[in-house]
């Protein structure tokens, strides 16, 4: 259950990171990211 009660805040967070990460570190972080989430 706690997982469940991060990935909530992760999910809620996802959104302003989104918007940042790809100028820090560009698309291959992003494809980790994706892989890491999915």
């Amino acid at each position: 259950m706690q997982y469940m009660k991060t990935r909530a805040v992760l999910n809620v967070e996802e959104s302003d990171r989104l918007s940042f990460l790809p100028y820090m570190f560009g698309n291959d972080f992003m494809i980790a990211e994706l892989q890491v989430y999915a």
